[in-house]
């Protein structure tokens, strides 16, 4: 089961993983033994929602401290490692069980398989809960093949089904290229960023399944337009543009644009047409109207960019929780994954629409984790001290050097993250909401461990985009 997930093949057994969770969940864990196998069931339940206690893990402790002899399992030193990210608030044995797991799994002797030592490396580096699911899929994919278990017939499954699915996201792509060069923003208004097949990764690692299309699609272009809206506050507009553009928006009125620059009504009609175009696809495929919703969701965003640039042009530095209560909006998250929610084929109804209300903490969760994180990397205006970012917030009010601070900031990210794993189990949320809230984190984190993959993208962001969506893998 837990080779059929890594493999990107669950998708295809569904209801048979399902069956099989039920079981390991109603058995209490009774029927399993090892670290390893305890720690895999332990971390597969909690991903799919399941409430199931850290406690399990006290029999592989002796006193206080884990049983010596675990030091020399590796196997089950990485699962329960694994595992350990997926804590939520209070689990002292979880942190216990990170800090003893990454203690011995980072002075592994060269010894060890050379399969397994690799894998050992990159889950200390980029752990498999923090990754984007199709770049893990793609890397296990190289790794299963290698391993002494290896079925042969299921190795060419995940090979064949990897590049069908690739084929897919590949079509995805030219479809929104040339919706991109319709629209032609990027030779229109200069700040545009160019960069459509970066956008689509970000869709991408929130939902990968075929069945999910619509979704990508949705997302990648809220996403391209979004960024130019974010651009436009954040780097272009003066004061006034930044307030005249927000309250055309607040009106959503046509007429509301006429006092605005030429580049400024193509971006407001962009984001109009694309509101619209969302709302029809959604009442003709499900029969609600979301136009307000949207409308609402891009006014509260642009709100938020506009504070953002007060603070730029106004010279201030807000307190960290100032900061943050503005930023989880402005960082464009909670707006993405309402649209992204919208349209995974959920089941709603008249009263469950206002997405903003019924998943909030979700929305707020993500908002936080992608705000602060996005913030460990910042960029030359936040480093010149010219925009403000949590870091900077931190040092002015605590007094800190930047290093501090920013492991500060690294510490909260770590509470938020055990929140969100909280909410995930605890919440009363669609399975699928849940899902891609993580999904969408999980794209942050892995973005933000080599640039944020939108702006001048490095060679390793470069690099993903190429094996994921133009480099099949090679059957032999």
């Amino acid at each position: 089961m837990v080779s059929i997930r890594r493999l990107g093949l669950a998708y295809h057994f569904q209801k048979e993983i399902g069956n099989k969770l039920q079981e390991i969940y109603v058995d209490g864990f009774k029927s399993l033994q090892g670290l390893k196998e305890t720690a895999l069931c332990f971390r597969l339940l909690r991903e799919h929602g399941y409430s199931v206690s850290s406690d399990i893990f006290k029999k592989f402790k002796e006193g206080e401290v884990f049983m010596k002899c675990l030091s020399q399992d590796v196997k089950g030193l990485l699962s329960l490692y694994e595992a350990t990210h997926l804590s939520i608030p209070g689990e002292k044995i979880l942190e216990e069980a990170k800090e003893f797991c990454a203690k011995h799994l980072s002075s592994v002797s060269q010894d060890v398989d050379i399969n397994i030592a690799k894998q050992v490396r990159r889950s200390l580096e980029d752990p498999t809960h923090w990754l984007i699911p199709r770049l893990e899929t793609r890397y296990y994919i190289d790794e299963y093949e290698k391993e002494e278990e290896m079925r042969s017939c299921l190795l060419e499954l995940a090979k064949l089904d990897f590049n069908a699915v690739q084929a897919v996201h590949q079509k995805e792509i030219k479809e929104l290229s040339r919706w991109w060069e319709e629209l032609d923003l990027v030779h229109k208004v200069d700040f545009s960023r160019d960069r459509i097949v970066e956008v689509y990764l970000w869709a991408n690692g929130t939902t990968w399944e075929p069945k999910f299309s619509k979704c990508r699609k949705v997302v990648a272009k809220f996403n391209s337009v979004a960024f130019v809206i974010d651009d436009f506050y954040d780097i272009h507009a003066t004061l006034e543009e930044a307030q005249l553009f927000t309250a055309a928006i607040r009106r959503w009125d046509l007429k509301a644009m006429e006092g605005l620059p030429d580049y400024l009504k193509l971006c407001y009609l962009a984001v109009h047409n694309l509101v619209n175009e969302f709302a029809y696809v959604f009442l003709k495929d499900f029969g609600f109207d979301i136009r307000s919703h949207l409308i609402n969701e891009w006014i509260r965003l642009c709100e938020a960019y506009l504070r953002d640039t007060q603070y730029i042009h106004e010279g201030i530095t807000p307190s960290l929780e100032e900061y943050v209560e503005n930023g989880w909006i402005s960082i464009g998250y909670p707006c993405m994954l309402v649209h992204a929610f919208y349209f995974v084929g959920h089941n709603f109804t008249e009263k469950s629409l206002d997405l903003w209300e019924h998943s909030h903490q979700l929305l707020y969760l993500t908002g936080v984790l992608t705000r602060l994180m996005d913030d460990l990397a910042p960029s030359k205006a936040e480093m010149d001290g010219l925009q403000p970012s949590a870091v900077f917030c931190r040092m002015k009010e605590s007094g800190e050097s930047y290093e501090t601070a920013k492991k500060y900031i690294k510490d909260q990210i770590n509470i938020y993250w055990k929140k969100l794993n909280e909410e995930v189990v605890n919440g009363d949320h669609p399975q699928i909401f849940k899902d891609v809230s993580i999904n969408s984190w999980k794209t942050t984190f892995t973005m933000s461990q080599y640039g944020d993959g939108t702006g001048n993208s490095p060679g390793a962001a470069k690099d993903r985009v190429r094996s994921l969506f133009f480099e099949p893998i090679p059957m032999e």
